[in-house]
């Protein structure tokens, strides 16, 4: 079945293989509870809604959790690779927010879109898996 076409604004994210690998995999579970063809972006999309949306962003990470998955999301640029992403604005802004909160956490860490949404994905991707596998 065709997915409908998303308004949005279109942004890259760089990823690392484990964090692309987690997409796939969950572009998979989303595909097969939809009936859509696979989409790494589409997992994104539901990852930042799944995660963010109708939550408080500063319970969305604590300094603990950033710096015990900052090893995973500090990677040599040289070793991420490209993922576009159509985001809708108010995933686009939840993303932003989570940043900013992430970023206040620890002043010492350069924290941007790219880490932002590797963080999301280390601190998310199983839970959201866990939901798309048991949810009906």
């Amino acid at each position: 079945m065709p997915r409908p076409s998303l308004e949005g604004v279109t942004i890259c994210l760089r990823l690392t293989s484990a964090a692309l690998e987690r997409a796939e995999h969950g572009s998979m579970l989303l595909a097969q509870r939809t009936g859509h063809s696979p989409s790494r972006a589409a997992w994104l999309r539901l990852l930042i809604d799944h995660s963010l949306k109708g939550k408080a962003i500063k319970q969305s990470c604590n300094k603990e959790n950033l710096h015990k998955h900052w090893p995973q999301v500090q990677v040599n640029a040289a070793e991420m690779t490209r993922q576009t992403v159509r985001l809708e604005d108010h995933q686009r802004i939840l993303l932003r927010k989570f940043e900013c909160h992430v970023q206040a956490l620890d002043w010492t860490l350069e924290i941007g879109r790219n880490e932002a949404a590797l963080l999301l994905v280390e601190l998310y991707a199983d839970d959201l898996s866990t939901h798309l596998r048991t949810q009906p």
